[in-house]
């Protein structure tokens, strides 16, 4: 398997590419959404798809997790994970709940393959986007490009940055 691995900061994500690599195969079959194609390298930021991102945290640091794809990819994955259920037509808010709903399946599935240190992340909402995903700066970020249910696909690990913490109350 071959992914882009950039570093923005001085957090390595290396630890990240075997687990997300198995999620993305276990989605696949769980789902049925066909072999996962491989992942291709990819050294710059993907811009003006549609996806849904999470965000995996502990006391020490944020990731993200961003599943993309163009406009008749999310459509597809969409469809792909509605196989089962009358879909005549769907709808953006169709489309945005099975987005979200990969991409909560994908950051749960990232916490097992990650073993003991994955039971240590929360998980927040699935968040539904277009356009454009960036890191912050100084962040670190991987991007794997594959394809799911005949679908071009990205899915990006953003990290680096510890998460936003409330001081506490004085007095």
């Amino acid at each position: 398997m071959t992914v882009s691995v950039i570093r923005g900061g001085e957090r390595s994500l290396d630890a990240w590419v075997e687990p997300v690599s198995e999620a993305l195969d276990e989605l696949a079959n769980k789902l049925g959404l066909g072999e996962r194609g491989p992942c291709l390298p990819r050294s710059s930021m993907p811009s003006g798809l549609s996806g849904a991102h999470i965000t995996l945290s502990s006391q020490d640091s944020s990731t993200r997790i961003a599943i993309l794809a163009g406009a008749s990819g999310v459509q597809a994955l969409a469809r792909a994970l509605f196989m089962n259920m009358p879909t005549p037509k769907l709808v953006l808010d169709d489309i945005t709940d099975a987005v979200c709903e990969l991409a909560n399946i994908l950051g749960g599935l990232i916490k097992v393959k990650l073993g003991p240190d994955g039971n240590a992340l929360a998980t927040s909402l699935p968040v539904f986007f277009h356009g454009n995903i960036s890191p912050h700066l100084g962040d670190s970020w991987l991007c794997f490009e594959t394809s799911l249910a005949d679908t071009r696909v990205t899915v990006m690990v953003i990290g680096g940055w510890p998460p936003m913490r409330t001081p506490a109350a004085s007095g």
